[in-house]
């Protein structure tokens, strides 16, 4: 089985450059290259949660595999081996990357420490409604412009929002619709089926 992959091997996958300084940041999926590679379900060793506004996909995580057809919060963490296979062309959305080390006592806090961000088992897909994907939206947007400030606490503020994040999906119901792994032949039977031409994020 392939090793984590590290967050200098996949920013070195999607064509960007790695500040290893930089323990947490955020980006606009659209703006983000893709692999044109498929890949398999592996883990990583960073958290990554991931908005989209639009466009389908099929995740695929431990055991199971969720199409994603509609506006979603996705929580991973270096526990859940899993791989995204993009159906649209359209991707748009958001998602910040983290390491262990801005994972502070006050991100994993006693509400926090046992919520789908840290925990390798339950739901981690979440299905937000009109006015939870507009609050989502705000907050990804502030979370932009504070990655990219000079302000010398950003990173508090960061954690901050992300606690936000995480709040937010603990209101709303997991979905009911996962489906256990398939063979791969018909796993990737599947997703060309359907699109004709897929690639990784």
């Amino acid at each position: 089985m392939k090793p984590r992959e590290t967050l200098e091997e996949f920013y070195a996958l999607h064509g960007k450059e790695h500040d290893q300084d930089t323990h947490c940041n955020v980006y606009r999926r659209e703006d983000f290259e893709c692999s044109k590679n498929l890949k398999p379900v592996y883990r990583r060793d960073f958290y990554k949660v991931s908005m989209m506004c639009e466009g389908t996909g099929i995740l695929s995580y431990a055991d199971k595999f969720i199409k994603i057809d509609k506006p979603s919060i996705v929580f991973l963490n270096p526990m859940i081996p899993y791989s995204w296979e993009p159906i649209s062309l359209i991707q748009t959305g958001y998602f910040c990357l983290f390491t262990e080390e801005f994972v502070s006592p006050e991100l994993k806090n006693e509400s926090l420490s046992q919520s789908v961000l840290f925990k390798a088992g339950g739901e981690h897909v979440f299905f937000p409604d009109e006015a939870s994907i507009q609050l989502l939206k705000n907050v990804y947007e502030n979370m932009l412009n504070e990655a990219q400030s000079d302000y010398d606490n950003k990173y508090s503020l960061l954690r901050n929002y992300i606690q936000i994040i995480m709040h937010e999906a603990m209101k709303m119901q997991p979905p009911q619709t996962y489906d256990q792994h398939l063979n791969a032949a018909f796993f990737q039977h599947i997703i060309f089926r359907t699109s004709g031409k897929t690639v990784s994020r």
